[in-house]
């Protein structure tokens, strides 16, 4: 029987004050934008190699000229990876108490500075959980044994949170939140698109479950709240789908373990006598989601891999049903160069357009001007097709084609990757 936890904490979906939200809604130009942004890790001893001090702060200072300009983004999402990594057992990395301390830190440091840069602009903050987020440890639940979440260290005790407590009429507003403990809700941040919040953590192949809820009934659930939301938003609203782990497989591992390693579980086995809800891979049903809200859904966006990316998600026929698009990290462990994203879109029918990456060389002073736009950098030449309709055409509706695309700037201009690219990029049933 599911066990679901009640606790009075209310998660931080927006870290935005309250009057913050008396806000007219983006003017109605030829385009907009969301800011996507995701894997500060950040290391405030500067012992890691991850982020530290002097990087976040110049990063803070390039977010702040973005939100302040008179084009600024309409909203961001930040799609997972707080704290800086530490060192554990690859099977159970969970926290020793002479990290914890350390940890947290991390966590609210970067919480507090994402507060205060939107306190500035006012612009909403929709935040996804990270795998190195958890207060219990490394792909760890959402909360841990006490009922405590990432955001439980957020400053100045602002719950419960202002989108959280308004019911959903005129944008931003809190869509649906019905179980904070697991770290997944919906938001409304501009009239006419719905930003699904997942929690991808839930349906990793490494998952620990310390908040009373086991991996299986915590997928399903999620699983059944999405479909229910994908529904809901038919004839209401466009959908973003939003989530730190991507689906598909993992590049990485493919290149250096000579194996297919996928990032999601690809079966959720019952525990015991505990009968199975769903039968079918929660990869699969995923996709047939997608697939069946494909007039719905504009695309996706993650994080994770730290890399500048993009997935194809197919169908059961092979076609494509939506795209899938990276944050690459502002940590540069993976031999990337710190970047985010400005992601285009039609403020009418919410397409995803193009995407410009603006990106710096770790060990810099100062941000500067460096991007590259995907449309110039790819050749991307379908005219005035967004990102997805261009993907399905024929030259580049193929893993390899889009590799090809993505070896430009997949370490966000820091030379070539060092493993092979293209078995990430196909989003497969049965992977």
């Amino acid at each position: 029987m599911l066990k679901i936890i009640h606790r009075s904490v209310v998660l931080l979906w927006l870290l935005v004050p309250l009057h913050a939200f008396a806000l007219s809604p983006p003017p109605q130009t030829r385009t907009a934008s969301y800011l996507h942004l995701s894997d500060v890790h950040l290391d405030l001893s500067a012992q890691s190699g991850d982020t530290d001090p002097q990087l976040w702060a110049i990063t803070q200072e390039k977010l702040a000229a973005v939100l302040a300009a008179p084009d600024a983004p309409a909203f961001i999402v930040y799609t997972g990876d707080l704290p800086g990594h530490y060192d554990c057992e690859m099977q159970h990395c969970a926290l020793t108490p002479a990290q914890i301390e350390t940890h947290d830190k991390n966590v609210q440091a970067v919480l507090g500075d994402l507060n205060a840069l939107v306190a500035k602009s006012g612009t909403p903050l929709l935040y996804m959980p990270g795998n190195n987020d958890s207060l219990a440890g490394d792909y760890f639940s959402f909360s841990n044994a006490d009922g405590k979440t990432p955001l439980s260290l957020a400053p100045n005790d602002p719950f419960p949170a202002p989108n959280a407590s308004k019911p959903c009429g005129q944008a931003p507003c809190m869509v649906s939140a019905p179980h904070p403990a697991f770290g997944f809700y919906s938001v409304r941040p501009v009239p006419g698109l719905r930003v699904i919040a997942l929690n991808s953590i839930i349906l990793g192949t490494t998952y620990h479950a310390v908040d009373g809820t086991s991996q299986l009934d915590a997928g399903n659930l999620q699983l059944d709240w999405l479909q229910a939301e994908l529904a809901a938003a038919k004839g209401n609203d466009k959908v973003l789908i939003a989530m730190h782990i991507p689906p598909g497989k993992d590049a990485y591992a493919v290149s250096h373990y000579k194996a297919v390693t996928s990032m999601w579980a690809t079966h959720p086995d019952a525990v015991g006598d505990q009968p199975r809800k769903h039968t079918e891979h929660w990869l699969d049903r995923f996709l047939d989601l997608i697939s069946l809200h494909r007039d719905e859904v504009v695309g996706l966006a993650f994080g994770h891999t730290h890399m500048d990316e993009l997935r194809l998600l197919h169908d059961r026929a092979g076609g494509i049903s939506a795209v899938a698009i990276s944050a690459p990290g502002i940590t540069t462990t993976h031999g990337n160069n710190p970047g985010f994203k400005r992601v285009s879109f039609d403020p009418r029918s919410f397409e995803l357009l193009d995407f410009v990456t603006l990106y710096t060389q770790n060990g810099n002073a100062t941000w500067g001007e460096q991007s590259y736009r995907f449309a110039d950098t790819a050749n991307f030449d379908c005219g005035k097709l967004g990102v997805l309709a261009c993907l399905r055409q024929t030259k580049y509706a193929s893993a390899a084609a889009v590799d090809a695309l993505m070896q430009q700037f997949y370490t966000v201009q820091n030379g070539p990757p060092t493993y092979q690219t293209v078995s990430g990029i196909a989003v497969d049933y049965g992977q």
